[in-house]
């Protein structure tokens, strides 16, 4: 048997999202840099990416 949506939602956790740590946002911050700079991963690097990991 389905249970309605509002009923999924009302059980859905409250509590707040997890807040990263002094290190997580320091690696976010130099991620969001990277990005500003054009320094992204092109097609070919993603593709060799998956290649070697087999996926």
């Amino acid at each position: 048997m389905t249970r309605p949506l509002d009923e999924v939602f009302d059980n859905v956790d409250d509590r707040p999202p997890l807040k990263p740590t002094t290190m997580e946002e320091a690696e976010l911050d130099e991620a969001a840099a990277e990005i500003a700079r054009g320094e992204l991963a092109s097609a070919d690097d993603v593709r060799a990416m998956w290649k070697k990991h087999g996926l």
